[in-house]
This record gives structure tokens, sequence and C-alpha cells, in this order.
């Protein structure tokens, strides 16, 4: 049998077939930006004072200043890494390594080093803050809000005045 005889035949059928109504497609919600999702919190203690990147179920990005005079960093989304020591955390165009203590099986990263002037200048430099663990980055964040950022970087700065007095 052959077919082009009935070639001309189908296409006049197909020409020939109502195209069906088509119904008006709602339109797309948007999703929250996660910007709008996540936020920046800092809380003081007797230990010291965090500021805390996240959103009401999650922490990306922890940094602290301990009253000992120790500056740390903790991402309990990261998954530590036996090999991995070298943490950085950054703000605009500069880093800083602190070192990490990776422990298998534990939920997320921290890593701790000494409150250094230039890193709690970066901070407060209002430029986004990212950190970076072996393969895996958390950021850039949107840098905290002014007032929180001041608030962080002088109680930090009060703690490395106070612990050099202490030397």
């Amino acid at each position: 049998m052959k077919v082009a005889p009935l070639l001309p035949v189908l296409l006049l059928l197909c020409a020939c077939e109502q195209p069906a109504a088509q119904k008006p497609q709602p339109a797309p919600v948007p999703s929250p930006s996660p910007a709008a999702q996540t936020s920046w919190t800092l809380t003081v203690t007797g230990a010291g004072l965090a500021l805390a990147h996240g959103a009401a179920d999650r922490v990306d990005l922890r940094l602290f200043c301990r009253r000992d005079g120790r500056f740390g960093a903790e991402a309990p989304l990261l998954s530590p890494i036996a090999s991995e020591e070298r943490f950085s955390l950054g703000a605009g165009g500069d880093a800083f390594v602190l070192v990490a203590d990776p422990v298998e099986g534990a939920a997320g990263v921290t890593a701790e080093g000494p409150i250094e002037e230039g890193l709690l200048a970066a901070i407060g430099s209002g430029q986004p803050i990212g950190a970076s663990y072996g393969a895996h980055a958390v950021g850039p964040l949107a840098a905290p809000p002014a007032e929180m950022r001041s608030s962080f970087v002088s109680s930090c700065r009060a703690i490395l005045l106070e612990t050099a007095k202490g030397l």
C-alpha cells in the first residue's frame, strides 16, 4: 500500500479540525526570594556574642566572638571532611582563614581563630559575607543590618582589647 496518495487526505483532515478552546492559564505565583525568608540575628550571652544568618527553622552561618578572645564561625548545613581543616570566611574581597575541627558524624562545621582587626573591619564593611570549606560554600549572604553589624564589631573589639590587656 502506498502512503503518498493518502497524505493529501490526511493533511486536509488536519486542516479542517477546529482548535480546542484554550483556557487561560493562571499566572504563576512567584515564590518568595531567599532574602525575604532569611535574616540576621544578634545574641549576647555570658560566653560572648553571636551573629547568625538563617531562617526560623535553620541557621546558615553563625559568627561568634568568645570572651576568651577567640573568633569562630559555624556552618551547620555543611558536612565535616576528615582531611579538611581550612575554613575561609570573607566579606567583600577580603578572606580570612579559620581552623576547622572536623568531627565525623557531627552536624555542621565549626572553625576558630583569634579575633583579628582585619576580620572585624571586613564584617563591618557592609559587604556580602560568605564562607567556604572544602568544595562547599555558604553565601555570599547580604550583610547584616548596619546597627547590628556595628554592635557586633564594637563588642568583638572590646573583647579583643580586654584579652590583649590580660597578656
